[in-house]
């Protein structure tokens, strides 16, 4: 692979060269790719769109994620700053390189929604922000090419098996029962957590050259690799968990009715971002962060309140107050 990389190495560093006075540029293309831009773009979907979309969005994206980061430990693939100091390293990341996140989360997700809006100008736009996030990936010195076809190639993959499979599991999850939707939520949850670990219990952890390592730190002290951080595992997994458990709740109770006026999705918009915010960034600057267990558990439990309040306790609010486009609505138990 040594061969491969240093070719690509040349081709990164001419890259970075020609856009050289576009990184800002890139740092606002990549955030297209990134989590945090779709966690907060789903629930917007999901409480004013169409709770559909914004649930399909919210699925592909957790099993994305969680997929990404068990390739990446069992590649064990470095980043392009890691093998050359004439990368420049433009953003921070730390863990192993393949498959870039960004990369597959945008052509799962965004290939997604380009399959169920079915619009040729939707298609298109889908098909530029892809490539657009994944060239920025390598602008930003983050990922080698390779590491960036082999994210389309999974992430595709991924988008034809949910797209196969969707449906038949929703017919099948519509005649379960709440109690037993909720066990499959849980039990789920846990295989979740056993998969996440699976590379680094069954592998080992592969040792990192000190080549790799000096090369990071010469990029700057918050860019030294920490590549078997566990802590994605359980925000995956209590998203998953909070917000599988609401939205089985609040199916079983008639579900949310679409917004209908634009008041009525504006109120929703600021009350469910709110509430978001405030357990998202609140409890994370309050919890303690670490790869101990009680901050892992902590971890959980933070991102399974985010979860829920997104399936639940916004959409509860919504109802109670009537914001929908049916006046008829009732929030009571």
């Amino acid at each position: 692979m040594e061969a491969i990389w240093n070719t690509e190495i040349m081709w990164i560093t001419a890259l970075q060269t020609a856009v050289s006075g576009l990184t800002s540029m890139m740092r606002a293309i990549t955030f297209l790719g990134s989590v945090d831009f779709f966690i907060l773009v789903m629930p917007i979907l999901y409480w004013c769109v169409d709770t559909g979309l914004g649930l399909r969005v919210g699925l592909i994206l957790l099993l994305s994620g969680h997929l990404n980061g068990i390739f990446k430990v069992l590649f064990h693939s470095p980043r392009p700053f890691w093998v050359s100091p004439e990368v420049k390293a433009l953003s921070v990341e730390t863990s192993f390189g393949m498959p870039s996140g960004h990369s597959m989360n945008t052509l799962s997700i965004w290939g997604l929604a380009a399959y169920l809006f079915n619009k040729r100008w939707f298609t298109l736009l889908s098909v530029l922000v892809i490539i657009l996030v994944g060239l920025s990936r390598l602008a930003l010195g983050m990922h080698f090419l390779s590491d960036v076809l082999a994210s389309w190639m999974l992430g595709l993959i991924l988008l034809l098996c949910f797209v196969l499979l969707e449906k038949k599991v929703a017919a099948w999850l519509s005649h379960q029962k709440l109690s037993r939707l909720l066990w499959i939520v849980a039990t789920s949850t846990v295989i979740l957590i056993l998969l996440g670990y699976f590379p680094n219990l069954f592998m080992g952890e592969f040792p990192l050259p000190a080549e790799w390592i000096q090369n990071a730190h010469l990029a700057g002290e918050d860019l030294l690799p920490v590549p078997y951080d566990t802590q994605g595992i359980f925000t995956t997994a209590g998203i998953w968990l909070g917000m599988g458990m609401g939205v089985s709740i609040i199916h079983r109770r008639g579900g949310l009715p679409r917004a209908g006026s634009l008041k009525n999705q504006l109120l929703r918009y600021v009350i469910g971002l709110t509430g978001l915010m405030i357990l998202w960034y609140g409890l994370g600057a309050v919890f303690p962060r670490g790869e101990e267990l009680l901050p892992l558990l902590l971890r959980m439990l933070r991102y399974s309140l985010v979860g829920f309040w997104i399936g639940a306790g916004a959409p509860y609010i919504f109802l109670k107050y009537n914001l929908t486009s049916f006046k008829s609505v009732s929030a009571s138990p």
